[in-house]
């Protein structure tokens, strides 16, 4: 009777701390989702018309204080590391989605050095105000938390692992019952951190819709006919050279005044060229998440979110892209980036893609610089050297850097300032576009002097320039809104809107040129193009992708626009079974293509 006594009286102060800290949980989920939500008042909203998904959020909290508190078997130390984690946690989400219209993931935890070598952009003044504040608010808060928390001792730590249990029952429920592509708008912050472990597709894929989506990908790889063979009248192989521009885009569709067009070379370049619009999958950031749609081929809509860093987490061994295509036919593949190797693995990475070469900060020394970042007048100079130094024809694939964001440092001196903002705006969004345009403006003059060297050129080659994403102009789309480029549009319809995530793309040649404006696509569609316009033969994944594009150009992850121009839902059963075709493709196709045998991944070497 004693030990039956002295379970129940421990179970009721296990109850009781168990209830206690449920209500500190949904307070946390509550700070968390006003944070995101920008309103108590849509937060509320969205727990009443969202039940289960917000208890799946205060279940992870809640597990979280047990786990901590069943480590330590201290309800001080769950209480202070859970609220200071969380909150943490919610407010780099917070500024997270303010800057780049993409929550806070687990992977962003691989991101640490990535942070922290642009920390002089990223950390402004008023950055590290807000920091000190919030840390100042937390410690009070988790004073008065600890000052007057629950009085009486801690459960026994079997009472932990009891609570514990409990916490993660639901999210054990939720995991097989919700699925990985959910919204953070509808699953909220935290729940939206273990979408790892749960099913990538909201749908139901059935064997049937397998067995006729493998049926479909043989059927495009099949039908494929090659349009081109070389170019050239005597089959010499044409240099090819990518240029990813950091931030390149269209400023003036703004529509604002500047004392010049930033661009105008550009524009008149772009009038005598192929080219169109690409749908990349982020914005303001994220880099190589256009990268690997443009060197493979392949679609971040295989993965969980758009926003999953690629490079970081998946690329650990050899895949097929265009380097190695090239690579393969003769070239010499050579990866370009002024910036430090190790900035998302591309160190690694571009070995695993076939490059030959990979040549990056580390290799080069001192470089001329704006603010932090080597200058696009550089990146010039080293194409043009490549060019003439390398004895096979050339694959060259150049990420620039001299544009990255934020825009808040004092990156050009006066003298170096040539174009200004003439349209009236706030002194913060002035000042962020005038550095912005600046950019531009040098970003310009740098393509206008690699173009016009390569038209005097003897050396056949065709030049791809496009940017990697929008720029990054002020927190919560700032300078879009300002100048009335878009709207009050929420973040998750600015997710899927072509205004933010289109970029406009040129190819051209200084041998047999063709001027033509193409119909948008996705930016891995643009892959299999390069490759036949100077007469590669495609493997058959590319085939594949190829035949998927002239189907689906435009794809997204709610809907898909199809070569008439229809929007097809993602509730059709059209959309899910080009869905599942695109994931076969991946599968059955790329990372099991015979040509990962070809190359070893010995024979890359480095420049250092």
């Amino acid at each position: 009777m004693d030990k039956i006594k002295t379970f129940l009286n421990q179970s009721q102060w296990a109850l009781r701390y168990g209830l206690l800290r449920l209500l500190g949980s949904t307070l946390l989920v509550v700070f968390s989702e006003t944070l995101y939500r920008k309103s108590l008042v849509n937060t509320l909203l969205w727990m009443v018309h969202s039940p289960l998904l917000a208890l799946m959020n205060i279940a992870v909290i809640f597990s979280l204080y047990m786990l901590i508190g069943l480590m330590t078997r201290s309800d001080k130390c769950a209480i202070t590391l859970t609220t200071i984690l969380t909150v943490i946690l919610a407010l780099v989400n917070a500024g997270k989605l303010s800057l780049r219209n993409v929550p806070l993931t687990l992977s962003d935890l691989t991101l640490g050095k990535e942070i922290w070598r642009i920390r002089k952009q990223v950390f402004d003044f008023k950055m590290i105000i807000g920091i000190v504040i919030a840390i100042a608010v937390l410690g009070v808060f988790v004073f008065m938390i600890r000052r007057y928390q629950f009085k009486g001792k801690s459960p026994w730590r079997s009472g932990y692992a009891l609570l514990l249990i409990l916490g993660l029952f639901p999210l054990v429920i939720g995991q097989n019952f919700y699925y990985r592509d959910i919204s953070i708008e509808k699953s909220g912050f935290f729940y939206s951190l273990s979408s790892v472990t749960r099913p990538l597709s909201s749908t139901q894929i059935t064997e049937e819709l397998k067995k006729e989506a493998k049926s479909n990908v043989a059927k495009l790889v099949n039908q494929y006919t090659g349009q081109d063979v070389l170019d050239t009248k005597d089959q010499v192989k044409p240099n090819v050279i990518i240029i990813q521009s950091e931030a390149f885009w269209d400023v003036n569709k703004l529509g604002v005044e500047f004392t010049e067009n930033p661009i105008s070379f550009y524009e008149a370049w772009e009038k005598e060229s192929t080219h169109g619009k690409l749908y990349v999958p982020v914005v303001g950031g994220g880099t190589s998440n256009t990268e690997y749609e443009i060197l493979t081929g392949m679609t971040l809509k295989n993965y969980s979110d758009d926003w999953e860093m690629v490079f970081n987490s998946s690329i650990k061994s050899p895949q097929p892209s265009m380097a190695s295509i090239f690579r393969l036919n003769g070239y010499q593949s050579i990866g370009f980036h002024p910036f430090e190797a190790s900035y998302y693995r591309r160190n690694e990475v571009y070995p695993y893609l076939g490059f030959n070469q990979f040549i990056a900060l580390d290799d080069l020394g001192e470089t001329p610089k704006y603010g932090s970042f080597t200058t696009d007048d550089y990146v010039t100079d080293y194409i043009i050297h490549l060019i003439e130094t390398t004895e096979e024809p050339l694959f060259n694939y150049a990420v620039t850097v001299q544009n990255h964001g934020p825009y808040g440092d004092a990156r050009f001196t006066p003298e170096e300032r040539r174009v200004s903002l003439v349209t009236p705006m706030t002194d913060s969004s002035t000042y962020l576009l005038n550095n912005y345009i600046q950019g531009l403006y040098y970003s310009d003059k740098s393509l206008e002097r690699l173009i016009n060297y390569l038209k005097t050129s003897d050396e056949p080659t065709l030049v791809v320039f496009f940017g990697d994403h929008l720029p990054m102009l002020g927190a919560d789309f700032q300078i879009y809104r300002e100048s009335g480029y878009i709207g009050n549009e929420s973040m998750a319809q600015l997710q899927e809107d072509q205004r933010i995530m289109d970029v406009d793309y040129v190819m051209w040649s200084n041998y047999n040129n063709r001027v033509e404006e193409t119909s948008p696509i996705n930016a891995s569609f643009l892959t299999p193009r390069i490759l036949e316009r100077v007469g590669i033969e495609l493997p058959d994944y590319l085939k594949a992708v190829k035949g998927l594009s002239e189907e689906m150009p435009i794809y997204m992850r709610s809907y898909y626009y199809d070569e008439t121009g229809k929007k097809i839902d993602k509730i059709q059963p059209e959309y899910q079974l080009y869905a599942q075709m695109y994931r076969v493709i991946r599968e059955n196709y790329y990372l099991e293509n015979e040509q990962r045998a070809e190359w070893s991944i010995n024979e890359t070497v480095s420049a250092r």
